[in-house]
């Protein structure tokens, strides 16, 4: 009897742990491991890992769980589940690194008046380094002052294409809830659940 109780145990850890992970991440060690030492041998364990994976009882789990979170959607916004489940689409892909999240409370706005202003320094430093006819006064002044608008328009050209790739970014968002949205709600759900997994996969 205990050995069955905790046969149930080990179905239910692997089920969880498929929908968790997906098949192709699943390792049947680390569910054995949980279970090590609480009544059954280790080779009892990997039988009923196996018996799971073998049985079909994975895809029955699978098709539950989207039924159950069509219905959940489809209480929620009986007009459009699949637009819902779009949604839980993109929200479960990795989040992009916005220039604001470096920035801090000021923003990209800030950042480039913060640059607009170095670099207007540096123009003023390159002016007082030279004489009014433009020749060469401080000339170790004039090469610190050079390297610094170098960098300035380093962090420049980095701050630009750092907004272009977080642009792209929020399109291939955008396309994602457009298609998803187009699918049956449990096709919708099976991207979730989809994304879901490889995000955790991901380390997300």
């Amino acid at each position: 009897m205990a050995n069955r109780e905790l046969q149930t145990q080990v179905e239910a850890a692997v089920l969880a742990e498929l929908e968790r992970v997906g098949p192709e991440a699943f390792n049947k060690a680390e569910i054995a491991r949980q279970f090590e030492g609480r009544g059954a041998g280790r080779s009892s364990i990997y039988r009923w890992i196996d018996g799971v994976l073998k049985s079909g009882k994975a895809g029955q789990h699978v098709a539950r769980k989207v039924k159950e979170a069509v219905q959940k959607r489809a209480e929620r916004r009986p007009d459009a589940p699949a637009e819902e489940a779009a949604k839980a689409a993109v929200a479960a892909l990795p989040a992009v690194v916005r220039v604001e999240d470096i920035a801090g409370n000021g923003g990209t706005i800030q950042v480039v008046e913060l640059l607009n202003k170095a670099i207007q320094s540096v123009e003023g430093v390159l002016k007082a380094a030279h004489t009014e006819d433009g020749k060469p006064r401080n000339g170790k002044m004039i090469l610190s002052a050079v390297e610094v608008l170098r960098r300035c328009l380093d962090t420049s050209v980095t701050l630009y294409e750092a907004m272009r790739s977080v642009n792209d970014y929020d399109r291939f968002h955008a396309m994602i809830l457009e298609e998803v949205a187009k699918e049956s709600p449990e096709t919708a759900e099976r991207i979730v659940m989809r994304l879901r997994q490889v995000a955790t996969n991901w380390g997300g």
